[in-house]
């Protein structure tokens, strides 16, 4: 009974984990790589929003109004894949590792070795337990 309580515990918990992490992921507006706040990026977006101001050595601009540059965004967004630049060594603690892949994927095997294990228990039971049929006891 207790072994059956745990087991169902540990599902529920799986089912929140995976499901808080896919809402963390739409809120943050649903990114394919988990991205964070640069503040140099900030600073950089600051100094250059329009493109008479980028090209304007071309004199391509000159008489004309320029078009303002909407920024990317440089918030927090959880991604669904993690986001380290190719070459780099992976490591767990790494802020960079943070996604619904790396949130999501453990708990979804563990869900999936506890359904398992519920159903080899449920399997071992209806074979040990004695045919009502034969009258045996």
């Amino acid at each position: 009974m207790v072994k059956t309580f745990v087991r169902w515990l540990s599902l529920l918990m799986c089912v929140v984990v995976i499901e808080q992490s896919l809402v963390l992921w739409s809120a943050t507006g649903h990114a394919a790589f988990t991205t964070h706040f640069d503040s140099e990026r900030a600073e950089q977006a600051k100094q250059t929003t329009n493109t008479a101001d980028l090209f304007g050595d071309t004199g391509e601009f000159a008489g004309t109004d320029a078009q303002q540059i909407e920024a990317p965004p440089n918030r927090f967004m959880l991604g669904f894949l993690p986001s380290l630049p190719p070459g780099e060594m992976w490591m767990v603690w790494d802020v960079d590792m943070v996604s619904v892949l790396t949130l999501a994927g453990p708990t979804t095997v563990i869900a999936l070795l506890t359904l398992a294990s519920m159903t080899i228990d449920r399997r071992k039971r209806k074979r040990d337990k004695p045919s009502e049929e034969t009258g045996s006891k």
